[in-house]
């Protein structure tokens, strides 16, 4: 299960608005359940992304910006970075004896 929300860069219909317009989970077996953050209050379901997609996509104006990582392909993981030697500490001189 994954979440993200849509953040619409142009209204093109005029009706949600601008911004975080809605919030949605992308289910595991495919399946996208979608609520708008608007005075019309519902929910939408769809059966892929590429149908969400081209319904709400308006030509790029609506954006999904994904909240989780994708669980079926995680990011890989950063290389390790070289450790770095310490420079050896000086040692303390012996002040000389001034006899």
């Amino acid at each position: 299960m994954r979440r993200f929300h849509f953040n619409r860069v142009e209204d093109a219909s005029g009706i949600s608005g601008t911004g975080r317009v809605a919030e949605g989970v992308l289910f595991n077996n495919g399946l996208i359940a979608l609520t708008w953050n608007s005075v019309h209050k519902c929910i939408n379901m769809y059966t892929s992304l590429a149908e969400m997609e081209a319904v709400h996509g308006h030509d790029g104006k609506t954006v999904i910006v994904w909240i989780d990582e994708d669980p079926m392909h995680p990011p890989e993981p950063e290389p390790e970075k070289p450790k770095r030697k310490k420079p050896a500490a000086k040692k303390a001189s012996k002040p000389k004896s001034t006899k």
